[in-house]
Order: structure tokens, then C-alpha cells, then sequence
């Protein structure tokens, strides 16, 4: 991305940073998409792997490959008057010095994220690199700002340049055989290392836990009423744990049904439940619940639906359920 040019113009110098901010900020809108999905998986390999290392190089090495202290400016030389010439790098290094650097920068942002006690996701692991990747790309801008023009690093306008220099064969065909090698290389290794580092997303889910309140005012997974009154309403409360990774919409259908050895021989809806979780985030849905059949064995039911609930809910359809078992008994006459 970057040649030594004499006549290298300030504007030059920000190009390669908004790239890099355009691909960050893309890679970010990425996340927000299905885990799995095509584009979000190149955007955020592009943007971890490759940006957090590109940007430390700037930081690191402001001048051009070749520049010396010939190229500064008198005033530069003023101002470092030991120095043999401002930090270069050739481009060839600076490409595998930044891909190297990424692959160092993600076990740090994994530590990160476990002293954060943070959710292991897709969106926290880009999240905690953005933060770390934009002030170094903003001081490795203004360093180069700071570096005489006859021997700052740029970006080249010739792209047919640019792939001469980093792939110098002595033809085309070589030089395109070069080419594809290496991009099978980087392809294998950084989607190695992304797998192993990278959060699996694969692993998204939705938890739902049904709770009541103890005596000292806590939730705990039990001390479900195993006997009710008919239409007296017990307190309860539907926790939904949103791992998906992404903000959804949940319904939840309430059922009271009747099983037998063949299976629900009845079912009666009870009440509808809706919340809206954002990514890695829960929502407890406090409600009051009563049963309007006398019976023994009635299974309460939680039918957990994303989005749309089907026409006839059950438990074969949804995608979550929780449920406990309670006997209803009819209210004492006065």
C-alpha cells in the first residue's frame, strides 16, 4: 500500500487510514448480521486480522522504505540532529509485519475481554479491537504528518506499481503466480488463526429459565406451585437470555395441557408474552399466572418463538420451552 515518493502529498498520507477506518467500520455493521453469513465472516477476518497490525506499523515506521536523512527537511534535521533518517520499512515487510502483529494483538484482546468479564462474542472481540485499533491508526497518522514529505510513507496511485514491487517476477506470469500463492497462504493461515481465536458463534443460543421468588425476595429455579386454586393467580417470573449475538424478538406462549399416553390429548392458551432482548443481554418478565380447569397433572408450558408464532404453538414448533407440572383444585366455598 505504500511506496517511498518524493513528492508525496499530505492527502496521500490519509488514504490507507480511511481505508482502514471504511473496512472497521463495515466489519462493524457486519457483526450485525446472521452468524455464519458469508460477508460478515471476510469483513471481520479483514478487519481483526489484518488493520490492528497495519495501523502499529504506521505508528512504528512513519518514513518510506529507503528514506534517509537526506530526505528531511532542515528543520527536521534541527530537531533530530542524531537521528540517521526517519523509521522506514520496505512495503513487502510492512504487509507481513502487520499480519504478524494482528496475529500478537487477538490473545491480548481475548485477555482483555476475560478481565472485563465480558461475553465471548463476535461483536465484544471487534468492539474491544476498534477501541485499540482507531487511536493508533489516528497517532500513527499524525506521526507520519510530523515525518519530512520528501520521506514520509504513502500510499502509491498505481496499482500495477504497487504489485511490482511486492511481487517483483520477472514477467507477468510469474509475477501472478506469486501473487495467487501468497494469497493462498494468508487465506489458510488467517482463517486458521481465526478459528482459533475467534469467538464460534456457531455456538448462539437463547436461554430460558422459569423462576420464582423465595421468602427473602430472590429468584431461584424452583418452588414451582405444584398445587394451585383455580383462577388465583400465582406470581412467577420468565427469564430469556439472548446469546444469539444479534438483538431479537421473542414471543412467548403460555399453555396449560392435558397429557396422556398418547401424547396432548388438550391445550389452552394461558397468556402471551412479547419482549425485545438485546445481543448477550436478559430480560425477566415478572406476570401472574391462573389456571381456569380443575384437574391433576396439568403441564404449564413456556413456548418460546422467535419473531412469528405459528398458528397452532406447540412444543414441536418452538424454538425454546419451559415448563413444570401442578395439580388445580377448586377454590373453597365460603
Amino acid at each position: 500500500m505504500g511506496t517511498h515518493s518524493p513528492n508525496a502529498e499530505s492527502g496521500s498520507v490519509f488514504v490507507d487510514t480511511i481505508g482502514a477506518l471504511t473496512v472497521l467500520l463495515a466489519a462493524g455493521l457486519a457483526t450485525t448480521l446472521s452468524s455464519g453469513h458469508p460477508l460478515r465472516t471476510v469483513l471481520t477476518m479483514g478487519a481483526i486480522l489484518f488493520v490492528p497490525g497495519y495501523a502499529l506499523t504506521l505508528l512504528a515506521f512513519p518514513a518510506a522504505d529507503g528514506a534517509t536523512a537526506d530526505d528531511a527537511t532542515p528543520l527536521w534535521k534541527d530537531e533530530n540532529p542524531d537521528s540517521s533518517g526517519p523509521a522506514s520499512l520496505r512495503f513487502t515487510n510492512r504487509l507481513a509485519l502487520a499480519f504478524g502483529l494482528s496475529v500478537v494483538v487477538l490473545p491480548l484482546v481475548a485477555m482483555v475481554i476475560a478481565a472485563l468479564s465480558l461475553p465471548y462474542t463476535s461483536a465484544v472481540v471487534f468492539s474491544v479491537v476498534t477501541s485499540f485499533t482507531v487511536p493508533v491508526l489516528v497517532a500513527g497518522t499524525v506521526r507520519r504528518l510530523r515525518t519530512p514529505a520528501t520521506a514520509r510513507y504513502a500510499v502509491g496511485t498505481s496499482v500495477s506499481d504497487l504489485l511490482t514491487r511486492v511481487f517483483p517476477g520477472r514477467d507477468g506470469v510469474d509475477r501472478w503466480l506469486n501473487i495467487a500463492l501468497a494469497a493462498a497462504v494468508l487465506l489458510t493461515v488467517g482463517a486458521l488463526t481465526f478459528t482459533l481465536v475467534a469467538p464460534q458463534d456457531g455456538n448462539a443460543y437463547t436461554q430460558v429459565s422459569l423462576l420464582t421468588e423465595d421468602g427473602s425476595g430472590e429468584l431461584s429455579a424452583s418452588g414451582y406451585p405444584t398445587n394451585m386454586t383455580r383462577d388465583e393467580p400465582t406470581d412467577l417470573v420468565l427469564s430469556v437470555k439472548n446469546r444469539e449475538d444479534q438483538r431479537m424478538d421473542y414471543t412467548i406462549v403460555v399453555q396449560a395441557q392435558t397429557v396422556d399416553t398418547g401424547g396432548v390429548s388438550a391445550a389452552s392458551e394461558l397468556r402471551r408474552l412479547e419482549t425485545t432482548v438485546p445481543g448477550n443481554e436478559t430480560r425477566s418478565l415478572s406476570h401472574d399466572l391462573s389456571l381456569p380447569r380443575v384437574g391433576d397433572d396439568q403441564r404449564v408450558v413456556y413456548l418460546v418463538y422467535r419473531n412469528e408464532v405459528p398458528s397452532e404453538p406447540a412444543i414441536d414448533n418452538a424454538y425454546r420451552t419451559v415448563y413444570f407440572w401442578t395439580n388445580v383444585s377448586a377454590p373453597d366455598r365460603q
